[in-house]
């Protein structure tokens, strides 16, 4: 891992320098025979795919694929007659008369370079497979995402090196192109071989003289056009005889004839129903690499110059954000100038319904909702609708957000109400047509350390941040819910007049509005400004002073240049019990949560905590109750399980690291040797797995002083040190 790059000798498959043998794609794409030749030539090591020469493997790997433990790699893993299972599934032998399938020939094209090939038109088949070798000949380059391909009888296939990719195809002989989309490349297609006699067909069946059918013999299909082209298949045209014969069916491809033919018994062991599952794999390489990307270490990214779709989120909150009786007004971040919505009233209606019955069934629960939505009433967050509004609104831009609750993962009795902005008609949502706006987040690993440069920390959260901002009034029509506090009467129309949690564009929205505030009073609280800019995170504020005057006087301001926004500052934890009097609003809270996912700010399994009479960052674990089992009770985890609970530990500043190394070189060890994402851990690996799980109690005990400098400020007295005062004696 910590190898130079400069030093490490290229990769004898496609001589790049980045890679080893074990973890080269063009490798992964081999056959095994292919892949035991080149190790052959190249004398590599079977078990770690490494020249070492002479010497002898320090490797680990075991091959753990069908549970062999051989001392090779799992991608040199051959299957032993012991290890296949024969059985006759006779769902898949089926004894009929002779039958045409609905093949027919085709050219594709990839820019000047064509092929002809047959085509099998499956409707039972929801995706368009192609065989790799067509597409290696058309010099096609795809997008790598593996696939799993699944039929009748839970039969799978697994297709690691598929490729999306996309072609053009016509009719054999045709001169009108088709787009063939999103097709995926298979390693081997192995459809049944066709012949066609049309001077037999034609004497045979009266119906299907005049068909326009072109004679083929030992036709092999290499493309299976599934549901996904629909288009490609539909009939325009069709020949029908009597029940039982074939028939003839005309698309944009041309004519094919398909059915029983009369022939001799044929046993046919082709069943057409397909299902084809994209592997997660790509999301799964995303996650991964977020958690080694430097943001996670507080070190910014290079800038790079930004998409039309930042530039036109920037342009609508520059040009309609506005102040007015000391709140904030904004635009929604409309994607496009024609908004055209479609009907979401009978969606919202049906929703509604929904909602109403569990209000019903837990009384609780309706009288938290309804006053919820009385308080909103009260401070003008929502309004109930007027006719002249409702008749003067343009219908293009009207949409009903459904309303639901939710609770808090450490707070089940605590509900809060959000409006659905991902509820869809007709494949459209009030999400789907916002944008989410540029990034205006302050990293949070630089907040915490600007927290922890001072002895006197203190912090303090928004109240309802985004409910502090307030929508334009063309834009509310578009934020309209149904809501009824009589079950028995029809429901109201009311309208949400602030931004809502749930839709994507709020969170940006509410950054740059409390940005903005900032600057527009940096003139009167330089200091309050720039701490508000630089150690805010989502609604969270994090300071740290060397006096408890200069926190007091932070405090002050920057709870004043809020309030002149609309927002209000709240929930204030010190480690000086006087700064909090001097506030005048001691809170309740004991500790201040750090616990946020960077992505969607849900909560995390790990809890990062600051207990101010500590001064020091605690850790809580919180296991989600699908995954306790696995850390807690010994269940053997799935990699995909494993990567989960990986994944969901949150340590933003590297305390932890000792402790979750162990995993990330688990999952790593995992990845190497390509276990199958729901398959359960080897038993070596498993092994591992305990190991690691086995130290993670031990995190609750663990406290991280928060000021990093305090051993030298442990004798900090009104902003002076010590040491400055003995240098003073001595002179």
């Amino acid at each position: 891992m910590g190898e130079n790059s400069s030093s490490r000798k290229p990769c004898p498959i496609c001589s790049k320098l980045d890679h080893r043998v074990r973890n080269c794609e063009e490798f992964r794409r081999f056959s095994l025979e292919a892949r035991l030749k080149t190790v052959e030539e190249n004398r590599l090591c079977e078990t770690c795919l490494s020249n070492h020469g002479s010497w002898a493997c320090k490797s680990r790997f075991s091959c753990n694929v069908a549970n062999c433990h051989e001392r090779h790699h799992p991608l040199l893993h051959r299957e032993r007659a012991a290890d296949i299972i024969k059985a006759d599934c006779k769902t898949h032998r089926i004894v009929t008369e002779s039958v045409l399938f609905r093949v027919v020939p085709i050219t594709l094209s990839n820019g000047s370079r064509r092929i002809d090939t047959f085509a099998f038109l499956d409707e039972g088949s929801s995706h368009t497979l192609i065989d790799a070798s067509i597409t290696r000949q058309l010099g096609t380059i795809g997008i790598s995402e593996p696939l799993q391909l699944v039929w009748t009888s839970d039969v799978s296939r697994r297709e690691c090196a598929s490729e999306r990719v996309d072609l053009t195809i016509s009719g054999r002989g045709g001169r009108k192109k088709y787009k063939l989309t999103a097709a995926r490349t298979v390693n081997s297609l192995n459809l049944p071989t066709q012949n066609l006699r049309l001077d037999e067909i034609s004497k045979q069946f009266e119906h299907l003289k005049d068909v326009s059918v072109t004679s083929y013999k030992n036709a092999k299909p290499k493309v299976l056009i599934g549901l996904q082209n629909l288009d490609l298949m539909t009939p325009i045209e069709c020949r029908i005889g009597q029940p039982g014969e074939p028939i003839a069916v005309r698309s944009v491809l041309g004519w094919k004839i398909y059915g029983p033919c009369g022939g001799p018994l044929d046993e046919n062991q082709f069943l057409g129903h397909h299902t084809c599952k994209i592997e997660a794999d790509k999301e799964l390489n995303k996650m991964i690499r977020q958690q080694f990307v430097l943001e996670d270490t507080g070190i910014a990214p290079i800038q790079l110059p930004e998409s039309a779709e930042i530039v036109r989120a920037r342009d609508i909150l520059n040009k309609t954000t506005f102040r007015q009786n000391g709140r904030f007004y904004t635009g929604l971040l409309w994607k496009h100038d024609d908004i055209r919505l479609p009907d979401s009233l009978p969606m919202a209606v049906k929703r509604l319904s929904g909602f109403g019955s569990k209000l019903f069934r837990d009384p609780d629960l309706r009288r938290n909702v309804h006053q919820q939505i009385r308080d909103y009433i009260d401070k003008n967050y929502v309004h109930k609708a007027t006719q002249e509004e409702l008749s003067q609104a343009d219908p293009n831009r009207v949409w009903y957000l459904p309303l639901n609750d939710v609770a808090h993962p450490k707070k089940p009795n605590k509900k809060r109400l959000v409006w659905d902005a991902a509820a869809k008609v007709k494949g459209v949502s009030l999400n789907s047509q916002l944008l989410k706006g540029p990034d205006l987040l302050v990293l949070l690993p630089g907040v915490i350390c600007k927290f922890r440069e001072r002895p006197v920390g203190f912090g303090g959260d928004i109240e309802k941040m985004f409910h502090q901002i307030r929508i334009l009034p063309e834009d509310t029509h578009s934020q309209r819910f149904l809501f009824r506090f009589n079950e028995k009467l029809p429901p109201d129309v009311y309208m949400m007049d602030v931004a809502t949690f749930g839709a994507t564009c709020s969170p940006c929205s509410a950054q740059y509005v409390m940005h903005r505030n900032a600057d527009e009073n940096a003139h009167d609280f330089p200091e309050a400004a720039a701490a508000i800019k630089g150690k805010t995170y989502m609604d969270d504020y994090f300071d740290s002073t060397d006096t408890p005057e200069e926190a007091l006087q932070r405090a002050l301001q920057v709870k004043l240049d809020h309030s002149r926004g609309g927002m209000n500052m709240r929930n204030w934890v010190c480690n000086n019990v006087e700064i909090l009097q001097g506030l005048g609003e001691v809170s309740e809270q004991r500790s201040l949560s750090i616990d946020y996912c960077i992505e969607d700010n849900r909560q995390r399994v790990l809890g990062i905590i600051w207990d101010p009479e500590k001064d020091a960052f605690i850790f809580s674990t919180n296991w989600k109750t699908e995954l306790a089992p696995y850390v807690l009770d010994g269940l053997r985890p799935t990699k995909r399980i494993a990567l989960r609970i990986i994944m969901s530990l949150f340590d933003p500043l590297g305390f932890l690291v000792p402790f979750f190394l162990h995993g990330r070189m688990l999952m790593q060890d995992l990845w190497r040797i390509a276990l199958d994402w729901d398959a359960e851990l080897g038993d070596v690996e498993y092994d591992k797995w305990c190991r690691w799980i086995n130290l993670l109690p031990g995190i609750s005990a663990l406290e991280i002083p928060r000021c990093m400098f305090l051993p030298m400020l442990a004798n900090w007295e009104l902003g002076v040190p010590r040491i400055f005062e003995q240098r003073t004696e001595i002179a």
